[in-house]
């Protein structure tokens, strides 16, 4: 049979596929144009609710805070300064108890130096009549050689060496003696303050040897607190007395009066900034001492061992304007209202202290701050400012 079929060329075949496409965009931009556009619909901006505060500069007193042991600052550890059997004790003598200067502590055995000073105060006596007796040679031996040359120069000497010998004899012993006496003295310990007893390991009949720590004793009337301070917060806020500074090392400080609380205020004390104790290089720290002065007798007191939270007035801060601490940035930023709307500008702070910083640089006196706890707001959001709970209710601004 015969080949009926009909044979396109290429161009053929592309003007067809291209007719298709054609005829398919011409129906989609007619169905296109069928369709109706969405109405528009204009929606209000929604403001952002907000409380503001005026920026008001003023003078701060600055409050250095910190952490530390109560000390007392005279502690004693006592030890016998001579070897014997302990024969009396004060009955009080324990742990916690208060014992009144010039009160005996303990006594130790002197039967012995007593029978010692008897024997050597007897031959003190015999042997002063001896020197004296050879002093008297002595003399009448130097006369009789001086004056009338009787005898020799040998023998002169001779007596002169007596009389040396017994007067040694006397200085030796009566040191001896001496020594025995001050012996006595020593057996009988006493309180050299009114002390507090922080241990004791003495007990009637022991025997004890020079050197052996048996007593330990705090003198309360005089506490102190090392408190440690970061180096910038010291340099920025502690006061040093004026025209008294060293090359070397720290000046006197400003006496300033602190505030000594231990358990939220279960126990307070008043006290006074007395030195800088030392400087830690490693964690860039200043210690400070703050001898207490005076205890609230009302409340329980605060004694030596406490963890006490102190507060040392520093330096006077002036033009500062105070902000409530949530209103400042992690980086250092304030929300402020400016023409209606959110703005955020960069700040100084210069302190923080009870939930308030105080910036030095960065706000114009007057300008509004918001003060409303914001989270991630929209920069240049409308704002609707409203008036302070604090106002609302007929406080102070």
């Amino acid at each position: 049979m015969p080949d009926t079929t009909t044979h396109r060329t290429p161009l053929t075949r592309a003007v067809l596929c291209a007719l298709v496409l054609l005829v398919g965009l011409l129906a989609m931009k007619a169905l296109a144009s069928l369709k109706k556009p969405p109405g528009t619909l204009d929606l209000p901006e929604i403001p952002l609710t907000v409380e503001v505060a005026e920026a008001r500069p003023q003078e701060v007193q600055t409050v250095i805070s910190g952490y530390g042991e109560v000390t007392a600052l005279n502690t004693v550890a006592l030890s016998p300064e001579i070897s014997g059997r302990v024969v009396a004790v004060h009955p009080r003598l324990e742990e916690g108890e208060v014992i009144e200067a010039g009160e005996i502590l303990f006594r130790l055995d002197t039967e012995t130096l007593a029978l010692e000073k008897a024997t050597a105060t007897r031959r003190l006596v015999t042997l002063k009549r001896n020197r004296d007796l050879l002093k008297k040679e002595y003399e009448r031996t130097r006369k009789l050689f001086d004056t009338m040359k009787t005898g020799s120069l040998s023998d002169v000497e001779t007596a002169e060496q007596a009389y040396n010998t017994a007067k040694d004899a006397v200085d030796q012993l009566a040191h001896s003696l001496a020594d025995t006496e001050l012996s006595l003295a020593k057996s009988t310990v006493r309180a050299p303050f009114r002390a507090r007893i922080k241990s004791v390991a003495i007990e009637q009949n022991q025997y004890v040897t020079t050197g052996t720590q048996v007593v330990t004793l705090a003198d309360d009337a005089v506490l102190e607190v090392s408190v440690p301070v970061k180096g910038d917060e010291a340099a920025m806020f502690l006061e040093f007395a004026p025209g008294k500074s060293t090359a070397t090392w720290f000046g006197p400080l400003t006496p300033k009066a602190c505030t000594v609380s231990w358990n939220d205020g279960t126990a307070t004390a008043t006290g006074s900034l007395d030195r800088v104790v030392r400087y830690d290089a490693a964690s860039r720290t200043v210690y400070v001492a703050v001898r207490i002065d005076r205890q609230d007798r009302k409340g329980f007191p605060v004694t030596e061992g406490m963890f006490c939270r102190v507060a040392i007035p520093g330096k006077a801060l002036e033009n500062v304007i105070p902000i409530p601490s949530h209103a400042v940035t992690y980086d250092g930023k304030v929300r402020i209202a400016h023409k209606g709307r959110l703005k955020t500008v960069p700040v100084e702070t210069a302190y923080t202290r009870d939930g308030f910083t105080y910036v030095s640089d960065g706000l114009a006196t007057g300008t509004p701050v918001i003060t409303s706890r914001l989270s991630s707001p929209l920069e240049n959001a409308l704002l609707t400012i409203t008036v302070p709970k604090e106002l609302a209710s007929g406080g102070t601004r």
